[in-house]
């Protein structure tokens, strides 16, 4: 079934797209390669510089103090195999990375860390590495899963549109009594940090269990989100604590039996501030006794340690969706879902920076002020979405324009709705 859309001018954004200085485009495989791994490319390049990556599996690679657009090209998948890392960005600095899988190699899918600038990830995958089996020498935490993402110490972390999927906790078998149970780590574990989640999806990893052994309990249940001094912001994105794991049967009774593990909580915070909206939290359950042994206990939606706290905002979340790469002249669509009626207005800015309004039900996360050139994107229709469409617009010879993108929407009763953020890289044909 075709669905109508509202098609209207790029005209508005004109101003905007000639404002960005040059930038250069370095590809990573592909028809004519510059470079063969990622991380060859981010040394090559310059602040500003766009890295367009081909299908195919890559080494891990590392952005140091670097202003950096890192896109997969659609029609394929980009496959990183253990933990990428963005790091040590001034506040001037911003790096987007659009559609990346990566797996954790005995560790996390990302980490960002020291970056007091913006860091935009969409349309990514990132699997925490899981539990290893360790020997009674090895210290406890061995058979620990691993996070799918780690932010440390960053002040402006976006997600939108990604999967974030933490490693569970090794099991053990039959008599396997030299080696300890594991538990599932947390999606995303955010500490001394400010970090927004827009149409996501995290699961904690499941805890580890017990089978026809002793007395040992089973694994903890990982958090959808483990937050520590941190602010968070999270908008139609679903979190999932993970179960915990069984408890052993315990041979009773030789043996009393191991208590199953505890469920992961949906939102774990720790003396940090939660604001949500639209979201779906789904705690973990408590695993299975064993023998003798009692249920571990489920977990909770939301945990507050600490002076922790938590604001549900009411309303429906709204959604933008836009190509991270185009080239001039092609066709260029953004589109917003939201409510029939919503009248959606759009921003662009050159910068990216992330501050809550209340007004707006969620953070500003183009520019510094709300008071950005802004333009009339039209009226939802009860196909429940508007579609904002043209060619892109003439780029210079060998230039590229990369800007951020957020829309947001008044509704009938006159309230009004941010969506999340896209990056979009405009290149010039030469590219």
């Amino acid at each position: 079934m075709i669905i109508p859309h509202r098609v209207l001018s790029l005209a508005p954004l004109a101003p905007l797209l000639t404002a960005v200085a040059a930038a250069d485009v370095l590809d990573v495989r592909g028809p004519a390669p510059d470079y063969d791994q990622i991380q060859a490319a981010v040394q090559a390049a310059a602040d500003g510089d766009v890295i367009r990556v081909w299908p195919g599996s890559y080494e891990i690679f590392q952005v140091n103090g670097k202003a950096l657009s890192i896109a997969a090209v659609i029609g394929g998948s980009v496959q990183i195999s253990g933990a990428y890392r963005v790091m040590n960005l001034g506040a001037d600095q911003s790096v987007s990375i659009y559609g990346l899988q990566s797996t954790g190699n005995e560790s996390e899918g990302a980490l960002v860390v020291g970056c007091d600038g913006a860091v935009r990830f969409q349309d990514s995958q990132f699997v925490g590495q899981y539990g290893l089996q360790g020997s009674i020498p090895e210290p406890p935490g061995y058979g620990n899963g691993w996070a799918a993402v780690r932010v440390l110490d960053s002040s402006d972390v976006s997600f939108a549109g990604c999967t974030l999927q933490a490693g569970s906790g090794a099991s053990i078998g039959c008599e396997d009594t030299d080696y300890y149970v594991g538990d599932g780590a947390s999606a995303l574990s955010a500490v001394d940090s400010t970090v927004a989640l827009f149409e996501s999806n995290l699961s904690g990893g499941h805890g580890g269990g017990s089978y026809d052994t002793t007395d040992t309990y089973g694994g903890a249940g990982g958090h959808g989100m483990y937050t520590l001094d941190s602010t968070v912001y999270i908008a139609g994105t679903l979190l999932a604590g993970g179960a915990g794991g069984n408890g052993g049967d315990g041979d009773f009774p030789f043996y009393y039996g191991g208590d199953g593990g505890p469920g992961g909580d949906a939102i774990h915070a720790v003396a940090s501030v939660v604001r949500t909206l639209d979201e779906l939290l789904t705690p973990g359950s408590g695993g299975f006794g064993g023998g003798m042994g009692g249920p571990g206990h489920p977990g909770q939606s939301v945990r507050l340690i600490g002076g922790a706290t938590w604001d549900a905002l009411t309303g429906d979340a709204r959604h933008l969706t836009a190509p991270a790469l185009v080239t001039e002249a092609d066709p260029l669509a953004f589109t917003v879902r939201g409510e029939v009626g919503d009248l959606v207005f759009a921003m662009a800015a050159t910068d990216a920076r992330q501050l809550f309004d209340a007004r707006l039900h969620g953070p500003l996360m183009v520019g510094t002020s709300f008071a950005l050139p802004r333009f009339v994107v039209g009226t939802i229709d009860a196909s429940g979405s508007v579609v904002y469409a043209k060619h892109a617009p003439y780029q210079m010879p060998f230039e590229t324009t990369t800007w951020h993108v957020q829309a947001y929407a008044r509704s009938t009763g006159g309230e009004l709705f941010l969506t999340g953020p896209a990056v979009v890289t405009v290149l010039d044909s030469s590219f």
